[in-house]
């Protein structure tokens, strides 16, 4: 699992480090939908995964699912 690739673009586009381990967006005051937006496009431009807008809302939910998704969409990439 990209684990600590995730959690790089999580402390680039905080601008901060981010809680060990899982956490929920409520963790983060800047994983609001704005941040949520901007972590998507940054999940996209530096590791390469396509996040589908059906999967936008999911995906704000807490760190373990989105990294869980981005390991399963590299995984699908790769084959």
């Amino acid at each position: 699992m990209p684990e600590r690739e995730v959690r790089e673009v999580f402390v680039a586009v905080c601008g901060r480090a981010v809680p060990a381990g899982n956490f929920d967006r409520h963790a983060l005051e800047e994983w609001d939908s704005l941040g949520h937006v901007k972590l998507v496009l940054e999940l996209e431009a530096s590791l390469g995964v396509r996040v589908a807008a059906a999967d936008l809302a999911g995906l704000h939910a807490d760190f373990a699912t989105v990294a869980t998704y981005v390991d399963r969409s590299l995984a699908e990439v790769r084959r």
